[in-house]
């Protein structure tokens, strides 16, 4: 296990060593999300962000989120216009994170398993 701060509850949380590495390879960083949540931060080239973090948006990659199919991805833009997807396995989340689409003006889509 590793360790990440979460300034929401000043302490650290630990984080599976191996799915800390998988992530901060594919360029993504933790990030504090709000109300103690966290998430795997990544910037976007149309100065965005892809948020990816378990369903319970507090456990950040213990060992109970690791491959189940309860993470989720999101495209966010500065306008906070979002395309979300739930109900992923993490390997499905780095996926798309290549090609998720960017938010339409205005947009607030959610999408379960698949865009």
């Amino acid at each position: 296990m590793s360790t990440v701060f979460n300034p929401q509850w000043n302490r650290m949380m630990e984080v599976d060593t191996d799915l800390m590495k998988r992530l901060s390879s594919n360029n993504f960083a933790p990030v504090h999300t709000g109300g103690g949540c966290m998430a795997w931060e990544r910037a976007t080239d149309d100065k965005g962000y892809i948020w990816i973090t378990d369903s319970s948006g507090a456990e950040l990659g213990t060992w109970s989120a690791r491959y189940e199919a309860e993470w989720i991805i999101g495209r966010y833009n500065g306008a906070g216009d979002f395309v979300c997807i739930y109900a992923l396995t993490l390997t499905q989340a780095l996926k798309l994170a290549d090609t998720l689409r960017a938010p339409a003006e205005g947009e607030s889509a959610t999408f379960f398993g698949s865009i």
